[in-house]
């Protein structure tokens, strides 16, 4: 962990340089938590000198910010941009539960090829956060979400999810897609759509759904799911049956 080295590079100036060259980044949720706690500047600060201080690239970077309260995403955003211009290749966010609608990231961001995000698509603000780091990434080829939506409270989600600068782009890279959690919320449903719709060089799209879900109801969303027109002609549907089922 980024702390545990951090903590033990005060031992010498070794052990700083050490910590510092890590190519993985990984800034937890007890992390996070933990400086939250002392105050949201120490929080955003402490973020800041780890990746000022960074030597080399970023290979990957795991950061869960899901137990603090963020009034918007600026600080998230300024740590992806910082992140995926050290040549970040793989990209893992675990959302604020709060946070308003952000705007577009300010530029395109070619390196990253693998995104992994965990999402409550009932929540304006992640949803749309997740479409515009979507729309950031061009050359990205593996999307990986892990469904955490809770309730039914999509109006304004799914109006949101009706307009067409949402996703206003072909997606010419991405291949592969798997949707953990799957929970058959129709916000869900039609964020699957929208990836159908736009991914041209798509392969493979892997559902794995929720462990509280019937048999019944997996059959039915199942179907639906292999209605969705999709872009690319070689476009496959994984379903992967809930197997603690009788």
């Amino acid at each position: 962990m980024v702390h545990e080295a951090a903590r033990t590079s005060i031992l010498s100036k070794d052990w700083r340089y050490s910590w510092a060259k890590l190519p993985n980044l990984v800034l937890d949720k007890q992390f996070s938590m933990k400086l939250a706690k002392k105050s949201h500047n120490v929080f955003k600060e402490t973020i800041d000198m780890i990746l000022l201080q960074h030597i080399g690239d970023i290979v990957k970077f795991y950061l869960d910010v899901s137990g603090v309260h963020l009034s918007t995403y600026a600080d998230i955003d300024r740590w992806m941009l910082y992140v995926t211009r050290n040549g970040v290749k793989k990209l893992k966010l675990n959302m604020t539960k709060d946070g308003v609608v952000p705007k577009r990231l300010p530029c395109i961001l070619n390196c990253l090829w693998h995104l992994d995000l965990d999402v409550n698509f009932n929540k304006l603000g992640q949803t749309s956060y997740t479409l515009e780091l979507i729309k950031s990434f061009p050359n990205f080829r593996d999307l990986e979400i892990w469904d955490k939506t809770t309730d039914d409270i999509v109006e304004g989600v799914m109006k949101y999810l009706d307009t067409p600068s949402c996703l206003d782009k072909t997606l010419n890279k991405l291949e592969d897609v798997s949707i953990h959690s799957f929970n058959y919320s129709k916000v869900v449903l039609y964020f699957v759509k929208l990836l159908f719709a736009h991914a041209s060089s798509l392969s493979r799209m892997s559902i794995y759904p929720d462990k509280a879900s019937n048999s019944k109801e997996e059959l039915n969303v199942a179907t639906e799911l292999m209605r969705f027109p999709r872009v690319s002609p070689k476009a496959e549907l994984i379903y992967h049956p809930n197997e603690e089922l009788d």
